[in-house]
């Protein structure tokens, strides 16, 4: 066995087009639309970390790599900001968002997180959901998400669990999306490239996506004890979260 191939990673250029497929045989996302306890529990709690970042009442707030739009949904239904924007490249998911949750006063685009066009630190939050392990370019991606931001809350696989590496190249769903997720350290550097400083990163969740129900509640148990460690929770949760702040306005 190439041990190294666990680390190899694949080329996202058609990315957006495995969730349009998504989009059209499920109607949404597959981990949204599941109802699965795995998934809906990964969705619950990764929903909370990044309600829980930052005060979004009356704050004009952007969901990038919003997709079908029920995670945007969640944070007007939660947070009531002034203003909600989600952007995606994968356009069928974005018909299906602005159809479902345009009436709320959410607005859509089809936009790459490449080159949003939003003046400098229009938003004062920027959420960016599982979005990063998507992208070839993650330094661009993540610039351009802090240069239209103030603030800044962002989740993404956490790359230091080994176990999370081997489900990316054995998985169907994770080889056929083509994920694979990037180490904490470089996310970090990314974002004090990007003109961020890091407020506080910490990690969530044991319980992996798509997981037999038993072992998924099981598991879930178990979190509490395991996030409670800085150790455990480094090299056995799931997930990622960073917050962070546009160092031009500073965190108020």
């Amino acid at each position: 066995m190439n041990y190294m191939a666990i680390f190899r990673r694949n080329k996202k250029e058609d990315d957006p087009l495995w969730h349009e497929e998504d989009v059209r045989r499920c109607g949404g996302y597959v981990y949204n639309v599941s109802e699965d306890f795995s998934a809906r529990h990964h969705n619950r709690r990764v929903t909370d970390a990044i309600l829980n970042a930052f005060e979004y009442k009356d704050k004009k707030v952007i969901d990038i790599g919003c997709g079908d739009g029920i995670h945007t949904f969640k944070i007007w239904e939660r947070g009531r900001p002034e203003e909600l924007v989600g952007v995606d490249p994968a356009k069928e998911a974005v018909r299906v968002a602005n159809e479902r949750y345009g009436r709320y006063g959410i607005n859509f685009y089809d936009f790459s997180i490449y080159n949003m066009p939003f003046p400098d630190g229009y938003f004062d939050i920027a959420v960016v959901k599982g979005v990063i392990h998507h992208l070839d370019r993650p330094l661009d991606g993540i610039s351009e998400a802090v240069r239209i931001s103030k603030k800044i809350v962002m989740t993404d696989p956490n790359g230091y669990n080994p176990v999370l590496k081997i489900i990316e190249k054995t998985s169907s769903y994770h080889r056929a999306h083509k994920e694979m997720s990037f180490f904490p350290f470089q996310h970090n550097r990314w974002l004090k490239k990007a003109g961020a400083r890091l407020v506080r990163d910490y990690y969530i969740l044991l319980v992996p996506m798509f997981f037999p129900e038993g072992p998924a509640r099981l598991f879930a148990r178990l979190e509490p004890f395991f996030e409670s460690n800085y150790f455990l929770q480094r090299f056995f949760c799931g997930t990622h979260v960073r917050i962070a702040e546009n160092i031009k306005y500073g965190l108020k």
